[in-house]
């Protein structure tokens, strides 16, 4: 972005702007709001859809307003121009000629941009009496494709050719039966496909997770980090009466932009798992949260007594106040403790303009700096040790992470789980306590790039699951700790480095129905 400014007017509106920009995202920052389909500002500029068209003083014609340079002096009439918004409004009479009007079974309803604009821009009532054209739905995979509502803009198109580098849709046929589609016998594989749902301006692409399922004005939707590898995509998770129901991605100019991928956003039902654990356990038998703190503290300190080796295994999907609380635990109350830090692996993919990691914990930077060991380190101690402490808040099993078969647990005399999951392992637990997710929970992650971000419970944990950081603290006094944390700032006063606000992330919140923003990320009036 240049420094040197460029001064000119909208609808008598003064503003300046950087020289490489076009007039619609330089308008829609100042609170002009042009309508427009095509054009998306982590895409490639089009001007296919000609809905964004304005008057430039000293043009003959009308001009999109997605694709005209700015330039020192001139000046735009969007609003002020008769012209200029009688184009428009033929321009959404034209696309609705085709349109079902099905809103009342359609999934984007609530959040649909030509349901805005037509209300905003567009004409009272239709012309057109001739029959709609009618065309099947196409299975794209993991989305569906419903070509009566497509309004042709490309989106979905641009974001696997300019995204993921996959040439894997195209236009097929001319004219009033021009229609997206997946080359013939193929459907979109790309990891980044539920972007397509995101960026559609209608009701055209939707996922077949969220189909049919809820309507967004009955969701809750709470600003989060994705937890599920070690990129840390900011996102929006969207839930109802304490179920998850989707999760789509927010913009963040250092992260993911505009983006996330199919893992983080579809891969959340754990969280409802029928395995989920929702009760205590000790040797099979139920039991009270103080009762069983008081016996895993009992373990613990009966080991440190009697010169017992201990072993700690901890995954990178706790935050770090959780670490903060296991190395509190190991430097205060278990001497000599072998700390091992574990982490699950996928597959690393690297697409035209976006990654997924292949470390799938989302805080092995922080963990590994707070212990000052790397993942992996210690593991064959650990596991050997005589009483083990097994913690994990992902779905991952951590005993299969950290090499631990049913055999060697039998070996160990006493194992305290910590986990959200049933696991076989389980049933050689002496202690098993059931933790909330991440969903459930607030904390503090360092993604793999060393950038801290904060993250908000969206729902309540299941059964008689805790936090994690809540299971620590009671543990900690147990063992005769002297704070007593209440609450989560309370666990962050451990550490000075540690803030409670974090890295918040800004951009366009998903349910807005227009860009109110610009390619990094300032918001608009």
């Amino acid at each position: 972005m240049s420094d040197k400014k460029v001064h000119f007017k909208i609808d008598g509106r003064d503003v300046e702007a950087d020289p490489t920009e076009t007039i619609l995202p330089v308008a829609l920052r100042h609170g002009v709001e042009i309508p427009h389909y095509c054009f998306h500002p982590g895409l490639s500029i089009v001007a296919q859809c000609r809905l964004c068209l304005v008057a430039v003083e000293g043009m003959p014609k009308l001009q999109a307003a997605c694709s005209t340079p700015i330039r020192e002096g001139m000046n735009v009439m969007a609003h002020s121009s008769d012209p200029a918004k009688q184009a428009r409004n033929e321009m959404l009479e034209l696309l609705l000629t085709n349109h079902p009007l099905d809103c009342p079974v359609c999934d984007k309803g609530g959040e649909c941009e030509l349901q805005e604009f037509t209300m905003r821009h567009g004409p009272a009532k239709s012309r057109y009496d001739e029959p709609k054209r009618v065309q099947g739905d196409l299975d794209l995979g993991r989305e569906i494709l419903n070509r009566n509502r497509c309004v042709v803009c490309t989106r979905c198109i641009r974001v696997c050719k300019e995204v993921a580098g996959e040439d894997e849709l195209t236009l097929s046929h001319r004219g009033s039966h021009t229609y997206v589609s997946p080359y013939p016998d193929r459907v979109v594989e790309n990891l980044l496909s539920g972007n397509m749902a995101d960026v559609c301006p209608v009701g055209a692409i939707t996922t077949k997770d969220f189909r049919f399922r809820s309507r967004v004005w009955d969701l809750h939707p709470v600003d989060s980090v994705c937890g599920l590898c070690s990129r840390g995509c900011n996102t929006t998770v969207w839930q109802k009466e304490d179920t998850l129901f989707r999760i789509t991605p927010r913009f963040n100019a250092k992260i993911n932009s505009y983006w996330m991928c199919d893992v983080g956003r579809f891969e959340y039902r754990f969280q409802s798992d029928p395995k989920r654990l929702r009760e205590l356990k000790s040797n099979g038998t139920a039991g009270t949260w103080d009762a069983y703190v008081r016996k895993a503290a009992g373990l613990l300190s009966q080991a440190v007594k009697d010169k017992r080796s201990i072993g700690v295994v901890v995954t990178t999907s706790l935050s770090q106040e959780e670490g903060l609380l296991v190395k509190e635990l190991i430097d205060r109350f278990l001497p000599g403790a072998r700390l091992a830090l574990v982490s699950p692996k996928g597959e690393e993919i690297r697409y035209k303009a976006f990654w997924i990691s292949g470390d799938r914990g989302p805080n092995r930077h922080g963990l590994e700096s707070l212990f000052g060991k790397k993942v992996g380190e210690g593991l064959a101690e650990a596991r050997s040790a005589q009483v083990l402490y097994v913690i994990q808040a992902g779905p991952e099993d951590p005993f299969e992470l950290a090499g631990l078969p049913g055999g060697d647990l039998e070996r160990a005399e006493a194992v305290i789980a910590q986990d959200i999951l049933d696991r076989p392992a389980h049933k050689s637990a002496s202690v098993v306590l059931p933790q909330a997710t991440f969903f459930e929970s607030s904390g503090t992650w360092v993604n793999g790039d060393g950038i801290t971000q904060t993250f908000q419970k969206v729902v309540d944990p299941h059964g008689a699951a805790r936090p994690g950081w809540w299971i620590l603290s009671q543990l900690l006094r147990g063992l005769g700790f002297e704070k007593n944390f209440q609450k989560l700032d309370d666990v962050r006063t451990l550490s000075p480095d540690l803030s409670s606000q974090g890295v918040q992330p800004v951009g366009r919140q998903p349910w807005e129905s227009r860009y109110t923003y610009d390619h990094w990320g300032i918001r608009g009036e």
